[in-house]
């Protein structure tokens, strides 16, 4: 287990600040060129672009305190620039100091309110802990700021699920995909809350093209596989009640003709099998019954994100 990221070394940074930081843009890495580290960063001079390449670097390699290093040293070089301390901040959620990753969001947040990215870090770890209303607000507060980034539609759209809003939740995704059409994770999560409002065509029809996506990966489908077989469950179970519905019908019947004195041999005829369900499942209409929670908190969902109460939980927000 990495070990605690020292809360006197948090105090050095924020205490150095004159002025919080201006937001300066909202990509969660700023462009800075190709990482070509070598060698001990421990030793490297140089501008903050240069830190900042050595702090990223260390970071998706897992070497996470050296990285903290690296940011830490960016910031101090150029307070001015908020790159080094939203880096810091995600390096330091991978860490596990929850609390000191949302000391860094808010501390850009306090000088820069509409920092888009900065709100949808902050969203991502009320995601993480489950607290769906605040995450939302963050994202919506990141889309006011930024309404192209079609990250911040699908995550809005992931907690407005979890909330049970269903309605808001394909509003969000439907509205990211007008920015980003080809979006994988836009277009799985708005299947599955197709399905799971019991729009099985719609939502079966956009997560098999999405599954054929060169760049749809196993969860994709594994999503689609799952979803398939909340269809026919679903589905055989609309049958069983109309068969039930009809046997209670007709015993009700046969119930009234023998108080009659009538006889009621008519065979039955119309009644749907639940084989027939199955094979021409697709052929079923599109407005029924939602899915049951039990099988929507097996979904995920495509944000990085988050640990998901899992959906239509959308997994952990996926990330473009």
């Amino acid at each position: 287990m990495t070990a605690s990221y020292s809360a006197n070394r948090w105090q050095r940074i924020t205490t150095a600040v004159g002025v919080l930081l201006v937001a300066a843009g909202c990509a969660s890495r700023p462009s800075l060129g190709p990482n070509t580290v070598t060698g001990n960063p421990a030793h490297v001079d140089g501008g903050t672009g240069q830190l900042l390449r050595y702090c990223e670097t260390l970071h998706d390699k897992g070497k996470l305190q050296m990285a903290a290093a690296m940011c830490e040293r960016a910031y101090q070089v150029d307070p001015s620039n908020s790159a080094a301390l939203l880096e810091l901040a995600s390096i330091l959620g991978d860490m596990g100091e929850i609390d000191m990753a949302k000391k860094a969001y808010q501390a850009i947040l306090q000088n820069d309110p509409g920092h888009a990215e900065a709100h949808y870090g902050l969203g991502r770890i009320h995601m993480n802990a489950k607290e769906y209303d605040l995450a939302l607000a963050e994202f919506q507060a990141g889309l006011r700021t930024n309404p192209k980034d079609p990250r911040l539609y699908n995550a809005a759209g992931v907690a407005s699920g979890l909330l049970g809003a269903h309605t808001a939740a394909q509003e969000a995704f439907r509205a990211g995909l007008e920015v980003a059409p080809n979006d994988v994770n836009l277009r799985n999560n708005l299947g599955l809350s197709l399905i799971q409002t019991g729009h099985y065509d719609q939502g079966l029809q956009m997560l098999q093209a999405v599954a054929k996506e060169p760049k749809a990966g196993e969860t994709s489908r594994d999503n689609l596989n799952l979803a398939l077989s909340v269809v026919t469950a679903a589905r055989a179970e609309a049958v069983l009640a109309e068969n039930r519905t009809h046997m209670e019908a007709r015993s009700q019947a046969e119930s009234e003709a023998r108080q009659r004195g009538t006889a009621m041999d008519a065979p039955r005829s119309g009644v749907p099998s639940l084989e027939a369900a199955m094979v021409g499942a697709t052929d079923a209409p599109t407005d029924m019954s939602a899915t049951s929670p039990e099988h929507s908190r097996q979904w995920k969902t495509g944000v990085a994100m988050a640990e998901e109460p899992a959906p239509a939980e959308p997994q952990e927000i996926a990330e473009p």
